[in-house]
C-alpha cells in the first residue's frame, strides 16, 4: 500500500520534476513520459480511482 500523503507535495527525483500530486493531469504527464500501461489504466478510469 502507498500512503499517498507522504508523497503528496514532494518532490519525485528524475521523472517529472514537479512535486507529486494525485491528480489526472500529473497522471498524465507521466504517462507521457514514461508510456506506462498502469499509468494508462488509471487515466482511463480516472472517475474510478478518484472516489477511492
Amino acid at each position: 500500500n502507498v500512503k499517498v500523503a507522504r508523497l503528496a507535495g514532494k518532490y519525485i527525483p528524475n521523472l517529472t520534476a514537479k512535486p507529486f500530486q494525485v491528480t489526472k493531469e500529473y497522471f498524465q504527464d507521466v504517462y507521457d513520459l514514461t508510456g506506462s500501461e498502469p499509468i494508462k489504466e488509471i487515466i482511463d478510469n480516472w472517475e474510478k480511482y478518484e472516489q477511492s
